[in-house]
């Protein structure tokens, strides 16, 4: 314990690590236009599958809005006749 704080556990620093690596990688390929099966990817990694999966949904979903946005902004932006 530091400053009354607990250190966390190198086991969840290390599987928080692995999260957001993967996260970052799902999120270029969806970026890329690529569809990739994020429960498939959660099950090949048993100990961080739910935790993972959680992170992947979410990413999914905050990058789809950030599609719709962009295209009713563009839709916005054209002229009409």
């Amino acid at each position: 314990m530091i400053d009354g704080r607990h250190l966390e556990d190198p086991a969840d620093l290390e599987a928080e690590f692995l999260v957001e690596a993967i996260a970052e990688q799902y999120l270029e390929r969806l970026r890329a236009g690529e569809a990739p099966d994020r429960r498939a990817l959660a099950s090949m990694l048993p100990t961080i599958g739910n935790l993972l999966e959680k992170h992947l949904s979410l990413i999914e979903l905050i990058h789809a809005a950030r599609e719709f946005q962009a295209r009713e902004d563009d839709r916005a932006s054209r002229p009409r006749h």
